[in-house]
């Protein structure tokens, strides 16, 4: 159950994140219109998604070095582009 409480909260973080991205990209666009284009809704949540998941890689290869002895193995996370 501790893991679903992980992903869920995941889940939140990478939502405000998003969030947080597309406020900050509609300023962007308000403020100037002639600077490069803004990044796509897509490519953003290409970003935090390929974010997300190479810090929850580093996370679980940190804890399988560091709990080797103490705990058993956690399950295996889910893999970039299956948020």
């Amino acid at each position: 159950m501790e893991n679903n409480n992980k992903i869920a909260l995941a889940r939140f973080k990478i939502a405000n994140l998003e969030q947080i991205i597309e406020e900050i990209q509609n300023a962007s666009q308000r403020m100037s219109t002639s600077e490069a284009p803004a990044m796509t809704q897509a490519a953003i949540k290409k970003l935090v998604a390929d974010s997300v998941s190479a810090a929850l890689e580093a996370k679980a290869a940190n804890m399988a070095n560091t709990d080797n002895t103490t705990r058993p193995r956690e399950a295996s996370i889910a893999r970039q582009g299956t948020l």
